[in-house]
């Protein structure tokens, strides 16, 4: 579970290496997968066009935390990763994301944002 000031590694190329959660989006005191996140920098690549202590949105794909599935078998993944976003347009801002998504997040978002994502995984678990 991610709260606010925790820290958070970026799973995606956009430049940032290491980010801050500020405030869970919604009407939960933690994040899941799948939540939204207000983040800022805090350490990443200054050649990239991302600026240490900006807010970002950030989007929860992977967790510490073991989380249940519906036939019995449990999740548990090494470390916590988000996807940034620009916060005014919502626009990914990478071009590739690293890492593992796991399938019940892609069956329960169809929204059009996270097309680009989905579609640059290597492994869905």
């Amino acid at each position: 579970m991610i709260f606010s000031n925790s820290i958070i590694e970026c799973g995606d190329n956009s430049g940032g290496d290491e980010t801050r959660c500020i405030n869970v989006n919604g009407n939960s005191k933690f994040a899941t997968i799948g939540s939204k996140l207000t983040v800022i920098l805090l350490r990443g690549n200054i050649l990239k066009k991302l600026v240490k202590k900006k807010k970002y949105r950030g989007y929860v794909s992977c967790l510490k935390r073991n989380q249940r599935r519906l036939d019995g078998t449990y999740m548990l993944l090494n470390v916590n990763k988000i996807f940034l976003f620009e916060r005014e347009r919502h626009k990914f801002l990478g071009n590739r994301a690293y890492g593992c998504l796991s399938k019940e997040l892609k069956d329960k978002k169809k929204d059009f944002q996270y097309k680009r994502i989905f579609s640059t995984i290597d492994l869905i678990i």
